[in-house]
């Protein structure tokens, strides 16, 4: 069991709360859980955390760990960021010596990880039977005594398949269309500037930072050029294509195999764009390895502004214990392979979600559609309210979020307002429908000036005037770019009733989530039109057949 990045060691995974990287994942989802049910646990740390440099706390109860402490043992160690060459290499290490002393069953290895530690499960997932080398090479995977392994279930959480559209998202990936899964720095996207910068920021107390160990990550220094590069810089390509080759799942050139994966992503975990990583990874293998089996989970968990509700995680994590115990135990039950399980976002926070709804495929989940548009021309060049796009944002809005709404955003009302600058697009909902999945746009732009943006933010309005937030996204634009665009937000699962209206905003910025434009510009939005997915079938009115992508 992997922890996130912040969880110091293997007592995140030893509770009975889970990882103590983000708080509690849930009591059925820990070591002494697995350990009860009959699974040999295995938990570590990375290298360049924790203990992983010496012993100078060994054996204390001290979790956070001082790096000055440490510089002698960790002369030669660096923090990797999920590099596959490493960190996934040292799992892969660690579990052939749980298979050569006995312990585990080379034919039953299974994997799961939290937000940095899904980067490396996903990793693992995708390695399948293969390392990957320090020179980029792969390689079969041996135990130290020489058997062959491989992984044979993967279960990430709050999970992270493509680190690239996480950090600089530029809204060209389409579920509907499965070989744009790879399009994740063709253009470069707009960087995040929150969260970045925040890693960052906590690097000194999380990590031991040593950019001169061989092929280390610089996870200050290329924080702060990518916050002040141009998008079209030279620099930004290398570093994009680093993080591309080496420190992500997708776009990995794959082996004879794909593990089975069962994965969790949050429709409001927008430190990673919420479901549209979960969907991108089904696109890729689709493309890739059409026969691998991946189920998914989509709920309101993960990370901000994920509400986490612990009612959500119980069912959640028997699902994943069914998962492992087929794939490992050979045990019947489990997701069914390409099976969705979906819940809903509810208020108040303390109520329970959704749900659950389970289909095979997202089209089989989302038969129906609410569909409408606008042939009026709208001037984009705000941001809009600045004090919703802080309060919206997952790490500077999340203690205001907390006061206000028990850290759920969608159960703080705004008020809804046009504001200068912004396009605006309304509807009345007519019958109440079930969202469950990627709202999808299409417009014509017309842009004057370069490294532009629209960012999009989905609303539902009240009939008092008050409004609730679904989902956001972005679409980063190229230079003077003109011409017709289809772009989804991140996704949602939501219920709009009847008498509310259903509100689109576009925006030019969305500050502090991420950095503004280096330069002025403006776009020309006109012949809009967004489909907003719908568990409810054609009902001959409101509710139509898809005709977005479909």
């Amino acid at each position: 069991m992997l922890p996130g990045y912040g969880g110091s060691d293997g007592v995140s995974w030893d509770g009975e709360g889970g990882s103590t990287a983000y708080g509690s994942e849930g009591s059925d989802y820990s070591a002494n859980w697995f350990a009860r049910h009959g699974y040999a646990v295995m938990t570590m740390n990375f290298r360049g955390v924790g203990y992983s440099c010496g012993p100078p706390y060994a054996g204390t109860a001290q979790t956070d760990i001082p790096r000055v402490a440490d510089a002698s043992a960790c002369r030669d160690v660096g923090f990797y960021f999920a590099d596959q060459r490493y960190d996934a290499h040292d799992v892969q290490w660690l579990l052939g010596r749980l298979v050569d002393q006995g312990i585990a069953k080379p034919g039953a290895l299974g994997v799961s990880g939290e937000s940095l530690g899904s980067l490396v499960t996903l990793e693992l997932a995708l390695l399948y039977n293969r390392v990957r080398l320090p020179d980029g090479q792969f390689a079969p995977w041996k135990s130290p005594d020489g058997v062959p392994l491989h992984i044979s279930a993967a279960y990430p959480v709050w999970a992270i398949g493509d680190l690239m559209d996480g950090i600089g998202p530029n809204g060209r990936f389409l579920s509907f269309k499965p070989r744009t899964a790879l399009e994740d720095d063709h253009p470069l996207g707009a960087i995040k500037l929150s969260v970045p910068m925040s890693l960052a920021a906590e690097a000194p107390e999380a990590v031991w930072f040593n950019p001169l160990a061989p092929n280390a990550f610089d996870l200050i220094g290329d924080t702060a050029f990518a916050e002040a590069a141009a998008p079209d810089g030279p620099g930004m390509a290398a570093l994009a294509s680093q993080i591309h080759d080496y420190h992500q799942a997708i776009g990995m050139r794959l082996g004879s195999g794909v593990a089975p994966i069962l994965m969790e992503d949050g429709w409001d975990d927008e430190l990673v764009d919420g479901a549209m990583q979960a969907m991108r990874l089904v696109d890729y293998l689709k493309v890739k390895a059409p026969k691998a089996d991946v189920a998914l989970q989509l709920t309101n968990v993960g990370h901000s502004l994920a509400a986490n509700k612990p009612a959500d995680f119980n069912p959640l994590d028997l699902q994943g214990t069914a998962f492992f115990d087929h794939y490992l135990k050979g045990t019947p039950g489990g997701p069914a392979p390409g099976s969705i399980t979906a819940y809903t976002a509810t208020c108040p926070a303390s109520a329970a979600s959704g749900g659950p709804y389970v289909a095979q495929g997202m089209a089989a989940l989302d038969p129906g559609a609410v569909r409408f548009s606008s042939a009026a021309a709208q001037t984009v060049t705000g941001g809009g309210d600045p004090s919703i796009s802080t309060q919206l944002d997952p790490i500077v809005g999340t203690g205001e979020q907390s006061t206000q709404s028990g850290a759920d955003p969608q159960c703080h009302a705004f008020t809804a307002k046009d504001m200068p600058g912004t396009a605006v697009y309304t509807t009345p909902v007519t019958q109440t429908f079930t969202m469950l999945g990627l709202p999808t746009m299409r417009m014509h732009v017309a842009t004057l000036g370069d490294d532009g943006q629209i960012d999009a933010r989905l609303w539902d309005v009240a009939p008092d005037g008050s409004e609730t937030y679904d989902t956001r996204g972005t679409y980063a634009l190229t230079n003077n770019q003109t011409g017709t665009i289809t772009w989804q937000m991140w996704g949602g699962g939501y219920t709009f009733p009847k008498g509310d209206t259903i509100r689109v905003e576009l925006l030019a910025q969305d500050v502090p989530l991420e950095r503004p434009a280096p330069r002025p510009f403006a776009v020309t939005v006109s012949n809009f039109t967004i489909e907003l997915p719908s568990h409810d079938p054609p009902d001959g009115g409101e509710i139509v057949k898809p005709s977005l992508g479909r």
